[in-house]
């Protein structure tokens, strides 16, 4: 073996580790001594950090110049940090008296959807909800997911005020999966969920004149979110749950604006105003019982490791498209893509599950139509595999 330039290391050893510095004053100020530090690299003091927040939250709204002074926006409220904190930067947005301030008319709306806890814990959340909604000077709304998945009237009987009483009982969690198979896995159960939920978002909004849903999904929920639609062969959601705008809806624009904010902003901007949150008891679940957990688990971990993570990940998300077709899925509303005069993924998917299948009966007169070309359906490839654990009626 070569032995030229053993002789390098022979006094030093190992390699020594080199040491992080960290910076005692805020690398924005540079007068203020450091309080916290985001990214392993930026430094900043509490009154820097603060405003750097807020002017985050109002250019990414303003860089979009979609809202207009007047309009109503619905805010879905959810028990925990990022839903407090975004309304808490509404209501400060909303009290300025300079040409920055916000013009928009907030409405907020809670989807009771907590069947992990029991019925005294679910009212214990809502009155939280209440308080917290209340100490802002906003209005309430109420919307229980289980009567709106066995609902077929219209959305107005399901709304109630915040004076009013939500009906919730036991069998909730029953009623929403009543057209459910027995067998069907939570990673289903639970991308069914995240669809209804959408869906009702939509009608709520409607039904209340709003233009704009705000929702509070932060830079790690998007990420996972992406990662997810991935796994499940959602391909056609990515550009439309990736970014700031989701603009599938003719009237209704669902938008993100804590799609750049990471927990540790939204953590350290709630402790720092004192905020008060709404928060319940969380679910014991295996990180390994579904898709979402399991994604939401390697995300979490590879972000503690390698921070830039979660940027990188954002960032392909931007750069992916899909072609609108004139046809919607019947149960996500995402466009179907047009058909084309190749051969596509899931044509591809589709003809090897037939052709590996062990027992094929060619006499079979449905079994064209197991290979049917993408304009004569009704779902896009992932809601037509979620469909089979429906309940036929």
């Amino acid at each position: 073996m070569c032995s030229v330039g053993d002789d390098l290391f022979d006094d030093n050893g190992l390699m020594s580790t080199i040491e992080v510095s960290r910076s005692k004053t805020c690398n924005k100020c540079k007068t203020a001594e450091t309080h916290l530090v985001l990214r392993n690299k930026d430094a900043y003091c509490k009154s820097c950090f603060l405003e750097n927040v807020t002017h985050k939250f109002k250019s990414t709204l303003g860089k979009s110049r979609l809202i207009r002074p007047g309009n109503r926006v619905l805010f879905l409220y959810e028990d925990n940090e990022a839903s407090t904190a975004l309304l808490h930067m509404v209501r400060d947005g909303l009290n300025l008296n300079t040409p920055k301030k916000l013009n928009f008319c907030p409405v907020i709306v809670f989807i009771e959807d907590l069947y992990h806890l029991t019925i005294e814990e679910r009212h214990n959340v809502i009155e939280q909800a209440n308080k917290v909604i209340g100490e802002f000077h906003f209005d309430l709304f109420l919307v229980s997911l289980a009567q709106y998945a066995g609902n077929t009237g219209s959305i107005d009987k399901l709304i109630c005020q915040a004076s009013e009483v939500l009906p919730i009982s036991e069998n909730d969690e029953h009623e929403l999966f009543r057209n459910v198979q027995p067998n069907t896995s939570v990673t289903n159960k639970k991308e069914l969920i995240s669809i209804l939920k959408r869906n009702l978002l939509i009608e709520v909004a409607k039904h209340l004149d709003c233009k704009f849903i705000f929702t509070n999904e932060i830079s790690q929920d998007i990420a996972i979110n992406l990662l997810t639609n991935v796994s499940l062969a959602c391909g056609n959601r990515i550009p439309i749950e990736a970014g700031f705008c989701d603009d599938i809806d003719s009237q209704v624009k669902i938008l993100r604006p804590l799609y750049l904010f990471d927990s540790k902003e939204i953590e350290f901007y709630t402790k720092y105003n004192n905020i008060n949150y709404t928060h319940s008891r969380n679910e014991e679940t295996n990180p390994y019982s579904s898709i979402q957990t399991l994604l939401e688990k390697f995300v979490v971990d590879l972000q503690a490791n390698f921070p830039a993570t979660i940027n990188t990940i954002l960032k392909i998300g931007d750069k992916l498209d899909i072609v609108k077709g004139d046809i919607s899925c019947q149960l996500c509303k995402i466009p179907i893509c047009e058909q084309s005069s190749q051969l596509t993924s899931e044509e591809s998917t589709r003809f090897s599950s037939l052709v590996s299948t062990s027992k094929i009966d060619l006499a079979d007169p449905d079994l064209s139509n197991k290979f049917a070309p993408i304009n004569g359906k009704a779902y896009c490839f992932s809601c037509d595999e979620l469909s089979k654990c429906l309940l036929k009626r």
